[in-house]
């Protein structure tokens, strides 16, 4: 986009240069016409007092006279037509490149309009990221502390399940001992009323 704005820049710039170039020849021809016009009419000045102070004017000079005014009036009607073809000329170029200029402003007007649009559309959505990001952390940090407390509170209850497993298995030897021991006692009472029995 940037390289046709300026292709279209360096072209419109070689057009004013020719524009100022024709606008400079068409006043020199303009200058040339009224100094040969000026010329012309001096001489002919010059020629008329020439001619009232002459007793010999010949009809022949009064024709060379006129054939020279004729051509003079020619000159001077051709230098006309060229000027004004040449004004019409840089007056339709003048007019193109105000519509051209017009046309690139209006292009350059959108498309930083456009480029206005998703500038703001990208920040947008950059904010929106942003803030997604930022919940998703929020929500990590969160999940994150809940499994803990439940990993701690399952490694408490496993130590409690461990610590009751320990303490039921001292009360069943401590059980198992006694009983041992009651069987003991009971055997040794056996024994010993049995050895009486045989005594006696």
């Amino acid at each position: 986009m940037g390289n046709g704005e300026s292709v279209s820049r360096h072209r419109n710039m070689i057009k004013w240069k020719s524009s100022a170039r024709t606008v400079n020849q068409a006043k020199d021809a303009c200058a040339s016409c009224s100094l040969l016009s000026v010329k012309k009419q001096k001489r002919a000045e010059l020629r008329t007092v020439l001619c009232l102070g002459s007793d010999l004017q010949s009809e022949s000079d009064l024709q060379s006279r006129l054939n020279e005014a004729l051509e003079d009036l020619r000159q001077k009607q051709s230098l006309r037509t060229k000027v004004e073809k040449a004004r019409r000329v840089l007056t339709e170029e003048v007019q193109s490149y105000k519509l051209e200029l017009e046309k690139t402003q209006g292009k350059t007007a959108s498309h930083h309009a456009m480029t206005t649009k998703r500038q703001k559309e990208c920040s947008l959505l950059q904010k929106q990221l942003s803030e997604s990001m930022r919940e998703a952390d929020e929500r990590c940090v969160a999940l994150r502390v809940k499994y803990q407390k439940q990993i701690e509170e399952l490694e408490e209850q496993m130590d409690i399940l461990k610590r009751s497993k320990a303490a039921m298995t001292e009360n069943q030897f401590a059980d198992q001992s006694l009983h041992l021991q009651q069987c003991s006692e009971e055997r040794e009472q056996l024994v010993a009323k049995v050895g009486k029995a045989i005594v006696k």
